[in-house]
């Protein structure tokens, strides 16, 4: 398993979201397949409901070149 980290900060440079992508290998009908999900997002109560979570996931899974779960 390969696990990376990704946050965002605010303007001001406070630490506003964070996630983590683990990539790994899986069986799933017999067959063995690489893919990536992520795990354990935190997002600041100061950014809610201003999009940030799809801003910090879609550049989290921009970094891997596996198919994404869910």
């Amino acid at each position: 398993s390969r696990y990376s980290l990704f946050s965002r900060r605010n303007e001001s440079g406070e630490l506003i979201g964070v996630t983590q992508i683990t990539e790994d290998e899986v069986s799933w009908g017999g067959r063995t397949q690489s893919i990536a999900y992520s795990g354990d997002t935190r997002i600041s109560p100061k950014a809610r409901g201003r999009g940030m979570i799809d801003d910090l996931m879609k550049s989290a899974f921009q970094s891997v070149d596996r198919p994404v779960l869910g």
